[in-house]
């Protein structure tokens, strides 16, 4: 009897220090998550203004807008984390309602790995604005 009770405070601890951690990773991954979708915001909006100016090529402006498109496609929510992005009106006239995609089963560390992943391709996506706009 004291063996289990022994091994119950054991496996307890164990568990409740590997969910501290677990909910830990999750808020950074959710923290890259937010700052990754505030960047696609402010990228949208960019595309806006960038769409006003007739110096710059519409092919460009063709290939960001899909670049943009596609990165959205790919977005996916963080567990504990979910939420609905409702945002301007777009090229025809409706509104986008940005909803990610569930959270597919994997771990928190893997969780995190994909939100640094996709927060590397914004921020890649952000660079050829950048360069657009020079």
């Amino acid at each position: 009897m004291k063996r289990f009770l022994l091994f119950s405070i054991i496996s307890l601890f164990i568990f409740n220090c590997t969910n501290t951690k677990d909910k830990e990773t999750l808020a950074k991954a959710s923290a890259i998550h937010n700052e990754a979708f505030a960047l696609l915001e402010k990228l949208e909006d960019d595309l806006k203004t960038l769409k006003a100016d007739t110096t710059i090529h519409r092919d460009s402006l063709a290939a960001l807008t899909q670049a943009l498109a596609t990165w959205e496609e790919n977005l996916v929510e963080v567990p504990g984390n979910e939420h609905e992005h409702h945002h301007h009106e777009g090229e025809e006239g409706h509104n986008h309602d940005h909803n990610h995609a569930k959270a597919p089963d994997v771990t928190p560390n893997e969780m995190l790995e994909i939100q640094s992943t996709l927060k590397k391709e914004i921020d890649a996506i952000a660079k050829r604005f950048e360069a657009l706009k020079k």
